[in-house]
């Protein structure tokens, strides 16, 4: 087995290693009025600032039209094992966040660590508070395509804390059976659901077309393209819905103070930005 890891850490450090060398660094970057920045500082606030922007400041009257389901998820337990469970599956080379926290101590550690966690968690969800450390966040720009030039045009990749993140995971598990068991999602919702994937949306779909097809009938198919669409989430929108959904009590007042004041920090080459407020009620930052 220990000759195992160090195989597979070695194809980690390698594949690692590659991907620096073939991935673009940053290009010098152009401000609204033209001006190129190019040092690291610059380029880091330059991205911060842009990154801030990106928002849907739309707010409809209703956003849920659709028939409230009585049920309620209120609360949420939990206990040592789940938090080990959680524990145990970590990457051990996935990057740490702004708290400095590796993630091969918490799994090497789960088994002393499940217990006082396990306390942290229940008072985080039983007051509807986090830590400030867990609304913090290291953002890296990744470039898309396009213009180098602008900021834009870069992917934000947030770092946060890794006991947040368990935490998270242990959330949207119970959110996710909550609304599987009440079979509050569409059958043709693929996306982000245990069990399913795009090749059974595209069987699906290549199902429909053909049986149209061989009856003679024409097929149109239109495709839609959203642009940044985890960043233009709305929070007011989000949560309304999900009280929509029978998400009600603290668990649905501790989402809504996860959204709510965080902050990045962006960094380019060991450079970093100024701490930069999320507070527009309506953005999401991408956690990874």
């Amino acid at each position: 087995m220990i000759v195992l890891d160090s195989y597979l850490h070695s194809l980690v450090v390698l594949w690692t290693l590659q991907g620096l060398e073939v991935r673009p660094s940053v290009s010098p970057l152009k401000d609204d009025s033209g001006e190129v920045c190019s040092s690291n500082g610059e380029m880091a606030q330059l991205f911060a600032e842009a990154f801030s922007t990106v928002f849907s400041a739309h707010n409809p009257e209703n956003p849920c039209d659709h028939q409230q389901f009585d049920g309620r998820l209120r609360e949420l337990a939990v206990g040592p094992p789940e938090i080990a469970k959680v524990l145990t599956n970590l990457n051990s080379y996935s990057s740490m966040g702004p708290d400095n926290v590796y993630p091969c101590l918490l799994k090497h550690c789960s088994d002393s660590l499940a217990y006082p966690l396990s306390r942290l968690f229940e008072m985080s969800l039983q007051s509807c508070s986090h830590p400030s450390a867990w609304k913090n966040s290291l953002v890296v720009p990744i470039f898309k395509k396009e213009l180098r030039s602008s900021p834009l045009n870069y992917r934000p990749v947030s770092l946060t804390s890794v006991i947040c993140k368990c935490l998270e995971k242990i959330v949207v598990a119970s959110l996710q059976s909550f609304l599987e068991e009440n079979d509050l999602l569409s059958a043709d919702h693929f996306g982000f659901r245990a069990g399913r994937s795009v090749e059974d949306q595209l069987i699906l779909s290549y199902n429909d077309i053909t049986y149209w097809l061989d009856r003679g009938q024409m097929v149109d198919i239109i495709l839609f393209d959203y642009s940044k669409t985890f960043n233009l989430v709305n929070h007011d929108i989000m949560i309304a819905k999900l009280s929509h959904l029978g998400i009600s009590g603290s668990i649905l007042h501790w989402i809504r103070e996860f959204l709510n004041c965080r902050l990045m920090t962006v960094v380019v080459e060991g450079s970093e930005s100024a701490p930069v407020g999320l507070q527009m009620r309506n953005q999401i930052p991408a956690i990874t």
